[in-house]
């Protein structure tokens, strides 16, 4: 090399990283020495797809992933020749795609996953819904694509999926997806069923959802009050006192074949918030005098009868029932002011002896009487003060 003349050199320089498919081209740095230069790699290998020029660029598409190392080598023309090498690396990633892959359809309040599938880049992948919504009740996991929950509302949800990988600047795509919640086949709803009152005729239909109609509703279960034909019509009266009226029903839809659902449906019953007059009264107050509960309305019945004591509550510690003792007067007799007396008793059930055991606490005086009673409750006892007066809505 003749005096004053820089040395050949050749460097790296910034060899760009590629993707699979895509155009490559990208220059090595090469400099000093006596043009022309021959440039060659001399060992390891370029990516495949990849060729390097004596002018140091670097062009090609490339067909693999990975990273490859090589050493490249110029030569220059100068006599005697000169030389320089350097090893360099170029890292080849794919493109990143994202699919949805024909999500499947959800049912409203059913678990539900899906799977987003990415191809290419560099892991690890973030995903992230880039626009619309997904079903409400259903989320992703933005490190795996995971697209769970339990749909809380039924309709068809287009939203955008985003991923980026870990490459450097990150590669990025995109996919517009839609997942359809349908509601259940076909579902009986027993919410808005209302609540039943003793002696007072009763009438509600239930509310078929889902399936094709028409429906065939079968009765599996039912208390013997109640009526309730095909459509789903819940006719009957009550009887005092009842339970809360429990029913087993099935339903189908008219598809072929049919869709089938199965639901059970409590019907509460309420004793009436206003009394009918006229009828007996009572004035509960504890031991001291002090006032507990006021103008309770008493059921009148048969004695003896089976199951006889309401579901009314007392403050939590009792029911009351006035029965006509047998034998004693008509059964259709009214207790009033003028046949008061020994016919009637009163039958307190605590709540824990049950209505098979109740207290009863004989009814001397008319037409207003105070009774100072000591009633069991809950393995104890606690002593009320009862006033018994007849009410004739005057």
């Amino acid at each position: 090399m003749e005096g004053g003349a820089t040395p050949l050199t050749i460097e790296c320089g910034s060899l760009a990283p590629g993707t699979i498919g895509v155009a490559y081209s990208s220059p090595m740095t090469l400099y000093g020495g006596t043009p022309p230069y021959t440039v060659e790699v001399t060992s390891g290998a370029l990516p495949d797809g990849l060729s390097i020029d004596d002018a140091g660029l670097i062009t090609g598409t490339p067909t693999h992933l990975g990273t490859f190392t090589f050493t490249v080598e110029a030569q220059d023309s100068a006599s005697p020749m000169g030389t320089a090498s350097v090893s360099c690396s170029i890292t080849i990633s794919g493109l990143v795609t994202v699919s949805c892959e024909n999500p499947p359809d959800g049912t409203l309040g059913l678990r539900y996953y899906h799977q987003l599938t990415v191809d290419g880049g560099e892991g690890p992948y973030w995903f992230s819904i880039t626009e619309g919504e997904l079903p409400p009740g259903l989320t992703i996991y933005d490190n795996t694509g995971l697209i769970p929950g339990t749909p809380t509302q039924a309709g068809t949800f287009t939203f955008t999926v985003t991923v980026d990988d870990s490459a450097s600047p990150p590669n990025t795509a995109s996919v517009v997806c839609s997942i359809t919640i349908n509601p259940p086949a076909v579902v009986l709803d027993c919410s808005t069923l209302p609540a039943a009152v003793p002696g007072v005729p009763y009438s509600a239909q239930l509310a078929i959802v889902g399936g094709t109609p028409p429906y065939t509703v079968t009765v599996l279960s039912e208390p013997t009050w109640l009526s309730i034909d095909d459509t789903g019509a819940i006719t009957g009266t009550a009887p005092l006192p009842s339970a809360a009226a429990v029913i087993k029903l099935e339903v189908q839809d008219s598809a072929s074949p049919p869709a089938t659902g199965i639901a059970t449906c409590v019907i509460p019953v309420q004793l009436p918030q206003t009394p009918q007059l006229p009828c007996w009264m009572m004035d509960i107050a504890d031991s001291l005098g002090n006032p507990l509960v006021s103008s309770i309305p008493l059921l009148t019945g048969q004695f003896p009868a089976a199951n006889i004591l309401a579901p009314w509550d007392y403050l939590g510690i009792g029911s009351a029932f006035i029965i006509k003792q047998s034998g004693m007067g008509s059964t259709t007799d009214i207790p009033d002011d003028s046949n008061l007396g020994t016919q009637f008793l009163l039958l307190w059930d605590s709540g824990s002896e049950g209505p098979a055991n109740p207290t009863v606490v004989p009814i001397t005086n008319s037409p207003n009487q105070s009774l100072t009673v000591a009633l069991p409750i809950n393995g104890g006892s606690i002593t009320l003060k009862l006033r018994i007066y007849y009410n004739g809505g005057d």
